[in-house]
Protein backbone atom coordinates (compact mmCIF):
# COMPACT_ATOMS: atom_id res chain seq x y z
CA UNK A 1 0.00 0.00 0.00
CA UNK A 2 2.60 2.15 0.72
CA UNK A 3 4.10 2.28 -2.82
CA UNK A 4 0.54 3.56 -4.11
CA UNK A 5 0.23 5.83 -1.33
CA UNK A 6 3.11 7.54 -2.89
CA UNK A 7 1.69 7.11 -6.33
CA UNK A 8 4.24 4.42 -7.78
CA UNK A 9 2.64 3.60 -10.84
CA UNK A 10 3.11 -0.13 -10.44
CA UNK A 11 2.01 0.00 -6.92
CA UNK A 12 -1.28 1.97 -7.86
CA UNK A 13 -1.60 -1.02 -10.24
CA UNK A 14 -1.11 -3.79 -8.08
CA UNK A 15 -3.29 -2.61 -5.33
CA UNK A 16 -5.96 -2.33 -7.83
CA UNK A 17 -5.75 -5.51 -9.21
CA UNK A 18 -4.77 -7.31 -5.27
CA UNK A 19 -8.90 -5.91 -4.99
CA UNK A 20 -9.89 -7.05 -8.14
CA UNK A 21 -8.35 -10.81 -7.18
CA UNK A 22 -8.26 -10.88 -3.50
CA UNK A 23 -4.70 -10.74 -2.88
CA UNK A 24 -4.64 -10.08 0.58
CA UNK A 25 -7.62 -8.32 0.70
CA UNK A 26 -11.10 -8.85 0.07
CA UNK A 27 -12.23 -8.47 -3.64
CA UNK A 28 -13.15 -5.20 -4.34
CA UNK A 29 -14.00 -4.31 -7.85
CA UNK A 30 -14.96 -0.70 -6.64
CA UNK A 31 -12.10 -0.29 -4.12
CA UNK A 32 -10.03 -1.70 -7.28
CA UNK A 33 -11.30 1.08 -9.75
CA UNK A 34 -9.51 4.41 -8.64
CA UNK A 35 -6.67 2.54 -8.43
CA UNK A 36 -6.07 1.38 -11.89
CA UNK A 37 -7.70 4.79 -13.13
CA UNK A 38 -4.68 6.58 -11.63
CA UNK A 39 -2.01 3.77 -12.49
CA UNK A 40 -3.77 4.22 -16.38
CA UNK A 41 -3.14 7.63 -16.40
CA UNK A 42 0.59 7.26 -15.39
CA UNK A 43 0.69 5.09 -18.49
CA UNK A 44 0.65 1.54 -16.89
CA UNK A 45 -0.82 -0.45 -20.16
CA UNK A 46 -2.23 -3.66 -17.69
CA UNK A 47 -3.74 -1.02 -15.76
CA UNK A 48 -5.78 -0.07 -19.05
CA UNK A 49 -6.33 -2.98 -19.99
CA UNK A 50 -8.33 -4.39 -16.67
CA UNK A 51 -10.24 -0.96 -16.42
CA UNK A 52 -11.46 -2.19 -20.30
CA UNK A 53 -12.39 -5.75 -19.13
CA UNK A 54 -14.21 -4.49 -16.31
CA UNK A 55 -16.37 -1.53 -18.32
CA UNK A 56 -16.52 -4.21 -21.19
CA UNK A 57 -18.10 -7.11 -18.55
CA UNK A 58 -19.36 -5.40 -15.95
CA UNK A 59 -17.92 -6.91 -12.54
CA UNK A 60 -20.01 -6.77 -9.31
CA UNK A 61 -21.15 -3.35 -9.12
CA UNK A 62 -19.47 -2.22 -11.85
CA UNK A 63 -22.32 -1.12 -14.63
CA UNK A 64 -20.74 -2.23 -18.62
CA UNK A 65 -20.30 0.78 -20.38
CA UNK A 66 -18.98 -0.16 -23.92
CA UNK A 67 -17.75 3.67 -24.97
CA UNK A 68 -15.22 3.32 -21.37
CA UNK A 69 -14.32 0.05 -22.28
CA UNK A 70 -13.27 0.82 -25.53
CA UNK A 71 -11.06 3.95 -24.64
CA UNK A 72 -9.49 2.44 -22.12
CA UNK A 73 -9.12 -0.92 -24.71
CA UNK A 74 -8.01 1.57 -26.98
CA UNK A 75 -5.49 3.06 -24.41
CA UNK A 76 -4.07 0.37 -23.59
CA UNK A 77 -3.35 -0.82 -27.34
CA UNK A 78 -1.43 2.31 -27.95
CA UNK A 79 0.71 1.44 -25.29
CA UNK A 80 1.42 -1.59 -26.49
CA UNK A 81 -0.75 -4.06 -24.56
CA UNK A 82 -1.37 -7.37 -26.32
CA UNK A 83 -4.41 -8.10 -25.18
CA UNK A 84 -6.21 -5.14 -25.72
CA UNK A 85 -4.44 -4.94 -29.37
CA UNK A 86 -6.71 -8.26 -30.06
CA UNK A 87 -9.72 -7.16 -28.47
CA UNK A 88 -9.32 -3.89 -30.38
CA UNK A 89 -8.46 -5.93 -33.67
CA UNK A 90 -11.62 -8.00 -33.24
CA UNK A 91 -14.05 -5.19 -33.03
CA UNK A 92 -12.74 -3.51 -35.88
CA UNK A 93 -12.51 -6.70 -37.77
CA UNK A 94 -16.69 -6.98 -37.24
CA UNK A 95 -16.96 -3.38 -38.61
CA UNK A 96 -15.06 -4.83 -41.79
CA UNK A 97 -12.08 -1.98 -40.62
CA UNK A 98 -9.42 -4.82 -41.63
CA UNK A 99 -6.48 -2.55 -42.62
CA UNK A 100 -6.43 -0.79 -39.08
CA UNK A 101 -7.13 -4.41 -37.07
CA UNK A 102 -4.20 -5.43 -39.01
CA UNK A 103 -2.25 -2.56 -37.19
CA UNK A 104 -3.55 -3.48 -33.97
CA UNK A 105 -2.71 -7.42 -34.26
CA UNK A 106 0.98 -6.44 -35.42
CA UNK A 107 1.41 -4.04 -32.44
CA UNK A 108 0.27 -7.05 -30.18
CA UNK A 109 2.47 -9.24 -32.05
CA UNK A 110 5.29 -7.44 -30.75
CA UNK A 111 3.97 -7.75 -27.17
CA UNK A 112 4.06 -11.77 -27.75
CA UNK A 113 -0.03 -12.21 -27.93
CA UNK A 114 -0.58 -15.49 -28.82
CA UNK A 115 -4.02 -14.55 -29.97
CA UNK A 116 -2.55 -11.35 -32.19
CA UNK A 117 -0.33 -14.27 -33.84
CA UNK A 118 -3.17 -16.72 -34.52
CA UNK A 119 -5.49 -14.43 -35.67
CA UNK A 120 -3.05 -12.09 -37.88
CA UNK A 121 -2.00 -15.59 -39.49
CA UNK A 122 -6.04 -15.67 -40.14
CA UNK A 123 -6.02 -12.26 -41.83
CA UNK A 124 -3.46 -13.28 -43.80
CA UNK A 125 -4.32 -16.68 -45.12
CA UNK A 126 -7.03 -14.86 -46.20
CA UNK A 127 -6.04 -12.03 -47.23
CA UNK A 128 -7.83 -10.12 -44.98
CA UNK A 129 -6.53 -6.15 -44.61
CA UNK A 130 -3.19 -7.51 -46.86
CA UNK A 131 -3.30 -6.24 -51.10
CA UNK A 132 -2.90 -10.51 -51.49
CA UNK A 133 -3.49 -13.82 -49.52
CA UNK A 134 0.00 -14.76 -47.78
CA UNK A 135 -0.26 -18.25 -47.10
CA UNK A 136 3.38 -19.22 -46.48
CA UNK A 137 3.61 -16.08 -43.70
CA UNK A 138 0.85 -17.18 -42.26
CA UNK A 139 1.95 -20.40 -41.62
CA UNK A 140 4.83 -19.13 -39.66
CA UNK A 141 2.97 -17.04 -37.20
CA UNK A 142 0.26 -20.73 -36.32
CA UNK A 143 4.11 -22.33 -35.72
CA UNK A 144 5.27 -19.59 -33.93
CA UNK A 145 2.12 -19.61 -31.71
CA UNK A 146 2.17 -22.99 -31.27
CA UNK A 147 6.03 -23.51 -30.70
CA UNK A 148 5.95 -20.62 -28.09
CA UNK A 149 2.50 -20.99 -26.42
CA UNK A 150 1.38 -24.15 -27.08
CA UNK A 151 -2.05 -22.64 -28.33
CA UNK A 152 -4.77 -25.07 -29.34
CA UNK A 153 -5.85 -22.76 -32.32
CA UNK A 154 -2.67 -22.43 -33.63
CA UNK A 155 -2.00 -26.30 -33.61
CA UNK A 156 -5.58 -26.42 -35.52
CA UNK A 157 -4.80 -24.11 -38.12
CA UNK A 158 -1.76 -26.00 -38.74
CA UNK A 159 -3.58 -29.29 -38.95
CA UNK A 160 -5.91 -27.48 -41.42
CA UNK A 161 -2.60 -26.23 -43.46
CA UNK A 162 -1.44 -29.46 -43.35
CA UNK A 163 -3.92 -31.39 -44.81
CA UNK A 164 -4.84 -28.90 -47.50
CA UNK A 165 -1.32 -27.83 -48.34
CA UNK A 166 -1.85 -24.43 -47.97
CA UNK A 167 1.56 -22.36 -47.10
CA UNK A 168 3.13 -25.58 -46.66
CA UNK A 169 3.64 -29.01 -48.03
CA UNK A 170 0.24 -31.42 -47.74
CA UNK A 171 0.68 -33.74 -45.28
CA UNK A 172 -2.59 -35.65 -44.37
CA UNK A 173 -0.57 -37.53 -41.22
CA UNK A 174 1.18 -34.47 -40.01
CA UNK A 175 -2.01 -32.51 -40.40
CA UNK A 176 -3.97 -34.92 -38.35
CA UNK A 177 -1.26 -34.86 -35.62
CA UNK A 178 -1.89 -31.42 -35.04
CA UNK A 179 -5.66 -32.00 -35.00
CA UNK A 180 -4.87 -34.23 -32.02
CA UNK A 181 -3.10 -31.96 -30.31
CA UNK A 182 -5.15 -29.07 -30.51
CA UNK A 183 -8.30 -31.69 -29.65
CA UNK A 184 -6.53 -33.15 -26.56
CA UNK A 185 -5.99 -29.13 -25.46
CA UNK A 186 -9.56 -29.01 -25.67
CA UNK A 187 -10.18 -27.17 -28.35
CA UNK A 188 -13.87 -28.15 -30.31
CA UNK A 189 -13.39 -27.30 -34.06
CA UNK A 190 -10.24 -29.70 -33.88
CA UNK A 191 -12.38 -32.26 -32.09
CA UNK A 192 -15.05 -31.87 -34.80
CA UNK A 193 -12.47 -32.11 -37.97
CA UNK A 194 -10.54 -35.26 -36.34
CA UNK A 195 -14.16 -36.52 -35.91
CA UNK A 196 -14.15 -36.33 -40.24
CA UNK A 197 -10.63 -37.78 -40.21
CA UNK A 198 -11.97 -40.58 -38.64
CA UNK A 199 -14.85 -40.63 -41.15
CA UNK A 200 -12.99 -40.38 -44.31
CA UNK A 201 -9.52 -42.05 -43.77
CA UNK A 202 -8.11 -38.35 -43.71
CA UNK A 203 -4.00 -38.77 -42.52
CA UNK A 204 -5.77 -42.42 -40.47
CA UNK A 205 -7.58 -45.48 -40.69
CA UNK A 206 -11.55 -44.67 -40.49
CA UNK A 207 -12.74 -45.80 -37.32
CA UNK A 208 -16.45 -45.28 -37.40
CA UNK A 209 -16.00 -45.49 -33.19
CA UNK A 210 -13.03 -42.98 -33.03
CA UNK A 211 -15.11 -40.75 -35.13
CA UNK A 212 -17.97 -40.74 -32.63
CA UNK A 213 -16.18 -40.05 -29.81
CA UNK A 214 -14.81 -36.85 -31.44
CA UNK A 215 -17.72 -35.81 -32.82
CA UNK A 216 -20.02 -36.34 -29.55
CA UNK A 217 -17.27 -35.08 -27.33
CA UNK A 218 -17.17 -31.93 -29.97
CA UNK A 219 -21.38 -31.49 -29.70
CA UNK A 220 -21.03 -31.55 -25.94
CA UNK A 221 -18.92 -28.07 -26.16
CA UNK A 222 -21.40 -27.06 -28.30
CA UNK A 223 -19.87 -27.07 -31.43
CA UNK A 224 -22.45 -26.88 -34.38
CA UNK A 225 -20.94 -28.16 -37.03
CA UNK A 226 -20.62 -31.46 -34.99
CA UNK A 227 -23.81 -31.08 -33.63
CA UNK A 228 -25.23 -30.88 -36.84
CA UNK A 229 -23.42 -33.83 -38.43
CA UNK A 230 -24.45 -35.98 -35.44
CA UNK A 231 -27.92 -34.95 -36.19
CA UNK A 232 -27.75 -36.23 -39.64
CA UNK A 233 -25.82 -39.52 -38.60
CA UNK A 234 -29.19 -40.25 -36.45
CA UNK A 235 -31.94 -39.18 -39.19
CA UNK A 236 -30.40 -41.13 -41.69
CA UNK A 237 -28.72 -44.32 -39.30
CA UNK A 238 -25.09 -43.73 -40.76
CA UNK A 239 -22.54 -45.00 -38.62
CA UNK A 240 -25.32 -45.29 -35.65
CA UNK A 241 -28.40 -46.79 -35.12
CA UNK A 242 -31.24 -44.37 -37.08
CA UNK A 243 -32.48 -42.79 -33.96
CA UNK A 244 -34.78 -39.68 -35.05
CA UNK A 245 -36.09 -38.61 -32.32
CA UNK A 246 -32.41 -38.05 -31.11
CA UNK A 247 -31.98 -36.09 -34.33
CA UNK A 248 -34.96 -33.84 -33.63
CA UNK A 249 -33.20 -33.27 -30.34
CA UNK A 250 -30.07 -32.22 -31.43
CA UNK A 251 -31.82 -29.71 -34.08
CA UNK A 252 -33.72 -28.51 -32.08
CA UNK A 253 -30.62 -27.77 -29.71
CA UNK A 254 -28.84 -26.11 -32.59
CA UNK A 255 -31.29 -24.00 -33.41
CA UNK A 256 -32.91 -22.43 -30.31
CA UNK A 257 -29.76 -22.46 -27.80
CA UNK A 258 -27.12 -22.01 -30.64
CA UNK A 259 -28.71 -19.95 -33.09
CA UNK A 260 -27.41 -22.12 -36.39
CA UNK A 261 -29.01 -21.51 -39.26
CA UNK A 262 -28.28 -25.02 -40.79
CA UNK A 263 -29.91 -26.77 -37.01
CA UNK A 264 -33.24 -24.07 -37.96
CA UNK A 265 -33.07 -25.49 -41.87
CA UNK A 266 -32.70 -29.31 -41.09
CA UNK A 267 -35.70 -28.54 -38.04
CA UNK A 268 -37.73 -27.63 -40.40
CA UNK A 269 -37.26 -30.27 -42.61
CA UNK A 270 -37.90 -32.78 -39.58
CA UNK A 271 -41.23 -31.11 -39.29
CA UNK A 272 -41.82 -31.56 -43.30
CA UNK A 273 -41.02 -35.12 -43.26
CA UNK A 274 -42.25 -36.22 -39.63
CA UNK A 275 -38.16 -37.12 -38.67
CA UNK A 276 -39.11 -37.44 -34.88
CA UNK A 277 -41.98 -35.35 -34.47
CA UNK A 278 -45.68 -34.93 -36.15
CA UNK A 279 -45.16 -34.14 -39.17
CA UNK A 280 -46.34 -30.23 -40.01
CA UNK A 281 -46.06 -28.68 -43.11
CA UNK A 282 -47.17 -25.13 -41.99
CA UNK A 283 -44.20 -24.81 -39.09
CA UNK A 284 -41.64 -26.57 -41.75
CA UNK A 285 -42.59 -23.37 -43.70
CA UNK A 286 -42.21 -20.88 -40.99
CA UNK A 287 -38.71 -22.55 -40.21
CA UNK A 288 -37.59 -22.58 -43.35
CA UNK A 289 -38.44 -18.61 -43.84
CA UNK A 290 -36.84 -17.94 -40.85
CA UNK A 291 -33.55 -19.01 -42.02
CA UNK A 292 -34.23 -17.81 -45.60
CA UNK A 293 -34.61 -14.33 -44.45
CA UNK A 294 -31.37 -14.71 -42.11
CA UNK A 295 -29.88 -15.15 -45.85
CA UNK A 296 -29.54 -18.96 -45.71
CA UNK A 297 -29.04 -20.92 -49.22
CA UNK A 298 -30.42 -23.96 -48.56
CA UNK A 299 -33.38 -22.73 -46.38
CA UNK A 300 -34.22 -20.39 -49.52
CA UNK A 301 -33.92 -23.70 -51.82
CA UNK A 302 -36.16 -25.46 -49.60
CA UNK A 303 -38.81 -22.93 -49.38
CA UNK A 304 -38.76 -22.81 -53.30
CA UNK A 305 -39.29 -26.38 -53.44
CA UNK A 306 -43.03 -25.55 -51.34
CA UNK A 307 -43.67 -22.80 -53.21
CA UNK A 308 -43.50 -24.80 -56.52
CA UNK A 309 -46.86 -27.00 -55.75
CA UNK A 310 -49.52 -27.06 -53.50
CA UNK A 311 -49.30 -29.23 -50.44
CA UNK A 312 -52.36 -30.90 -48.41
CA UNK A 313 -52.07 -33.26 -45.57
CA UNK A 314 -54.63 -33.67 -43.24
CA UNK A 315 -54.65 -34.02 -39.78
CA UNK A 316 -56.79 -35.20 -37.08
CA UNK A 317 -58.35 -32.10 -36.29
CA UNK A 318 -57.08 -29.46 -38.80
CA UNK A 319 -56.39 -29.86 -42.32
CA UNK A 320 -53.18 -28.33 -43.32
CA UNK A 321 -52.82 -26.64 -46.92
CA UNK A 322 -49.77 -25.05 -48.24
CA UNK A 323 -50.85 -22.82 -51.05
CA UNK A 324 -48.10 -23.13 -53.82
CA UNK A 325 -46.93 -20.02 -55.80
CA UNK A 326 -45.10 -20.42 -58.39
CA UNK A 327 -43.47 -16.89 -58.53
CA UNK A 328 -42.59 -17.12 -54.93
CA UNK A 329 -40.50 -20.23 -55.78
CA UNK A 330 -38.88 -18.41 -58.51
CA UNK A 331 -38.15 -15.62 -56.56
CA UNK A 332 -36.45 -17.84 -53.60
CA UNK A 333 -34.73 -20.08 -56.51
CA UNK A 334 -32.75 -17.42 -57.77
CA UNK A 335 -31.61 -15.75 -54.22
CA UNK A 336 -30.54 -19.22 -53.75
CA UNK A 337 -28.67 -19.33 -56.82
CA UNK A 338 -26.83 -16.31 -56.07
CA UNK A 339 -26.68 -16.86 -52.63
CA UNK A 340 -24.10 -19.70 -53.93
CA UNK A 341 -26.41 -22.90 -53.04
CA UNK A 342 -25.24 -25.01 -56.37
CA UNK A 343 -28.67 -27.23 -56.90
CA UNK A 344 -30.32 -24.31 -56.86
CA UNK A 345 -27.75 -22.68 -59.52
CA UNK A 346 -27.79 -25.62 -61.95
CA UNK A 347 -32.26 -25.93 -61.47
CA UNK A 348 -32.53 -22.47 -63.25
CA UNK A 349 -29.85 -23.31 -65.95
CA UNK A 350 -31.67 -26.22 -66.58
CA UNK A 351 -35.03 -24.60 -66.53
CA UNK A 352 -33.79 -21.37 -68.60
CA UNK A 353 -32.00 -24.36 -70.94
CA UNK A 354 -35.93 -26.00 -71.50
CA UNK A 355 -38.45 -23.01 -70.63
CA UNK A 356 -40.70 -23.65 -67.61
CA UNK A 357 -44.79 -21.98 -66.81
CA UNK A 358 -42.26 -18.51 -66.00
CA UNK A 359 -39.12 -18.64 -67.71
CA UNK A 360 -38.77 -18.78 -71.52
CA UNK A 361 -35.70 -20.76 -73.46
CA UNK A 362 -32.90 -18.38 -73.02
CA UNK A 363 -29.42 -19.86 -73.03
CA UNK A 364 -27.21 -16.82 -71.95
CA UNK A 365 -28.80 -17.35 -68.61
CA UNK A 366 -28.97 -21.03 -68.40
CA UNK A 367 -25.13 -20.55 -69.71
CA UNK A 368 -24.86 -18.21 -66.74
CA UNK A 369 -26.27 -20.52 -64.19
CA UNK A 370 -24.30 -23.40 -65.25
CA UNK A 371 -20.99 -21.82 -64.75
CA UNK A 372 -21.76 -20.72 -61.68
CA UNK A 373 -22.63 -24.18 -60.50
CA UNK A 374 -19.82 -25.50 -62.41
CA UNK A 375 -17.54 -23.50 -60.65
CA UNK A 376 -18.31 -25.15 -57.97
CA UNK A 377 -16.93 -28.44 -59.38
CA UNK A 378 -20.78 -29.75 -59.86
CA UNK A 379 -20.55 -32.28 -62.55
CA UNK A 380 -23.75 -31.83 -64.63
CA UNK A 381 -23.30 -28.45 -64.68
CA UNK A 382 -19.57 -28.99 -66.25
CA UNK A 383 -21.56 -31.40 -68.88
CA UNK A 384 -24.31 -28.84 -69.74
CA UNK A 385 -21.48 -26.02 -70.50
CA UNK A 386 -20.78 -28.79 -73.28
CA UNK A 387 -24.00 -28.69 -74.40
CA UNK A 388 -25.42 -24.88 -74.02
CA UNK A 389 -24.08 -22.84 -77.27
Amino acid sequence: MSAAENDSPAGLYYVGRSYMEGCGVDIDTNAAVPYLQKAAAYGVPAASDKLANIYNWGTLDIVGNGDSAIYYYHKAAQEGNGHSCYVMADYLLRRDQAAAAVDYLMAGCRDNSEDCMVLLGRCMQEGVGFKKAEPDTAYLFFELAASRFGNAEAYYQMGLARMQGIGCMADEALGKAYLDTAANKGYAAAMYTLGQCYVHGWGCSEDTDLALYWLRKAASLDNVRAINTLAAMYAEGEGVDKDEAKAFELYTHGAQDLGSLESLTMLGSCYEHGIGCILNSQTAVELYTQAAEHGYAKAMYRLAAYYDQDYYIDGDEDDIHIEGDPAKAQEWLVKAAEAGYVYAQYTLAERYENGSSLVKIDLKQAKKYSTMAAEQGYEPAKAALNRIK
